[in-house]
């Protein structure tokens, strides 16, 4: 709570920058943390993709499943992702985790939801979601559970 609170009063004492690339925003709505250019480099999971794993298949016209999930086994039912891992996802997740980069959890969250509802995945198929617990130790280091 506290850190929220100094994060908010960081951003009305110094001008917003994008978290991944530190240039200055256009934007001065603290939920918009990218800047256009960096926005543009994360790439959205289009269909088609695994029903399983969720990557995007290159060939689907005679793919099910991707390659992965048709040659191993999965300890797993299925799995979702909304943006394609790339270096710049990458960075963004490394800085969410071990920077204390906690606004990035509503860009997060609002790009899971974008998802969902664009693609019309079942939810209600859930009873509840929840998180996989940090290591006691993990938890000092960094203060809060991603």
């Amino acid at each position: 709570m506290i850190q929220t609170i100094l994060q908010g009063f960081c951003e009305l004492v110094f001008p917003p920058y994008c978290l991944k690339c530190r240039t200055k925003r256009l934007s001065n709505f603290p939920h918009e943390i990218l800047c256009s250019r960096c926005l543009e480099r994360l790439e959205h999971n289009i269909p088609p993709f695994c029903p399983l794993c969720s990557r995007h298949l290159n060939h689907p016209h005679y793919l099910t499943k991707c390659h992965s999930c048709t040659h191993n086994q999965l300890h797993f039912d299925f799995a979702w992702s909304s943006l394609i891992y790339n270096d710049t996802l990458k960075d963004l997740l490394h800085q969410f985790k071990f920077n204390q980069k906690t606004l990035l959890k509503y860009f997060f969250t609002q790009t899971m939801i974008s998802f969902i509802l664009r693609h019309g995945l079942d939810i209600k198929q859930f009873d509840y979601l929840m998180t996989v617990p940090l290591h006691p130790t993990r938890y000092r280091e960094r203060g809060f559970n991603q």
